[in-house]
């Protein structure tokens, strides 16, 4: 058996790596840029992109590069794991970063050639023994200090003989799941050859903010700013800016400073990581947190293109979105910092005017099809998720 504290090598978070932080060095020139990474992103996904740059205390920034590693979720999904693949890295207080020591792959040659295949096993095989350092209230943290006391490794692990076996069990059902994720894009790309704009009649073009109004973003909506607005019973609901957990709380209305929405149907608008991503909502009472904008139509837009009900709203919001979603992350990639430019983008982005029309719902409910047979798609890859799990056990289970 080995122990944990000879296997790997920790890289800490740095507490401040807040979202704040991001923001305000953001637009600093550099030619590196770091993924920032916390506990609860997911696998292709960041909080931002950051250049090296010093902390509030004019120390270096931690970062994590030119090795493979497992990122460890600290708190929240605590002691949830994801393997990082060679990269830059910066990582916030909320997770670590294991690495194997140069010292144990010298030991064990399998290691240092097989590096990637051990740490894929290392999160299916030992991924309910570090669930167990975690607390156990509703504040869950994952507790390094006993991960590295008390965790020890078979050394049939890392045989050759089994971990060869594993790696070849791993690439055919990474395959597979490759296959299902081409399939979504398939889709995808199907979709947007099918839903032909040429028969829908529309005005001449006119900027964003002819169309639109936005609800600006707030930077005091982070976790430890909804614990502080806890709801009331006269509530808001804090929309973030990450793609798969968009309810991020709910808050109470009190706080004059906090920016919302009352009543109304609008588009969120994630402004960094994934920036340009637009969803529709439906009517209700919205905010958002730092990294994402909510969009609404005008008054008048409603009034001069033939949107008198709720139904007619939301089927041009929907429009809307399928329609902007290209330009919006073009808009995205060409900031150059993966910030989604709201600002400019309401003067300077043009785009035809669109009444409601028989045409614009023909094209909603087209889509609304493709999106159905995708979330099909989304299930089968849960279930062969779940049994990618079931089909890498560890040996000898």
């Amino acid at each position: 058996m080995v122990k944990a504290k000879d296997m790997f090598d920790c890289c800490n978070g740095n507490s401040d790596l807040t979202e704040e932080f991001i923001y305000r060095h953001v637009h600093l020139q550099s030619d590196v840029s770091y993924e920032v990474l916390s506990g609860m992103t997911e696998e292709g996904e960041c909080i931002g992109y950051l250049p090296f740059c010093k902390d509030s205390k004019s120390r270096d920034i931690k970062v994590f590069q030119g090795r493979k590693g497992i990122l460890v979720a600290r708190n929240g999904k605590a002691g949830t794991m994801r393997y990082l693949p060679e990269g830059k890295y910066m990582i916030n207080d909320h997770a670590y970063i294991l690495s194997l020591k140069d010292s144990i792959k010298h030991m064990y040659p399998i290691l240092e050639r097989e590096e990637e295949a051990f740490l894929k096993y290392f999160i299916y095989a030992y991924s309910a023994q570090m669930k167990r350092f975690a607390t156990k209230n509703d504040n869950a943290t994952w507790n390094k200090t006993a991960f590295f006391r008390e965790l020890e490794i078979s050394e049939a692990d890392f045989i050759e003989e089994n971990l060869m076996k594993f790696k070849q069990t791993n690439d055919s059902l990474e395959e597979i799941g490759h296959r299902i994720d081409g399939v979504t894009e398939q889709i995808a790309a199907l979709n947007r050859k099918l839903i032909s704009l040429d028969s829908v009649p529309c005005g001449a073009s006119v900027s964003l903010n002819h169309i639109f109004e936005y609800c600006s973003r707030n930077d005091a909506l982070s976790e430890e700013g909804i614990y502080l607005r806890q709801p009331n019973g006269n509530d808001l609901t804090v929309l973030s800016g990450s793609s798969d957990n968009l309810i991020y709380g709910k808050i109470n209305k009190d706080d004059k400073k906090i920016h919302y929405i009352e009543n109304t149907q609008c588009l969120h608008l994630i402004s960094r990581g994934n920036a340009g991503k637009l969803t529709y909502f439906p009517k209700g009472d919205y905010a958002t947190n730092t990294n994402a904008f909510l969009l609404f139509l005008k008054p008048d837009y409603k009034t001069g293109h033939r949107i008198d009900t709720d139904e007619k709203e939301e089927i041009i919001l929907k429009f809307y979105a399928s329609y902007l979603q290209p330009g919006f992350f073009e808009l995205s990639s060409k900031s150059g910092l993966g910030v989604f430019p709201l600002t400019d983008a309401m003067a300077s982005f043009y785009v035809p005017a669109f009444d409601f029309c028989d045409e614009v719902e023909s094209v909603v409910k087209t889509i609304e099809e493709f999106e159905a047979i995708k979330r099909s798609v989304y299930v089968l890859k849960g279930q062969y998720d779940s049994l990618r799990g079931k089909q890498l056990l560890p040996f000898g289970t």
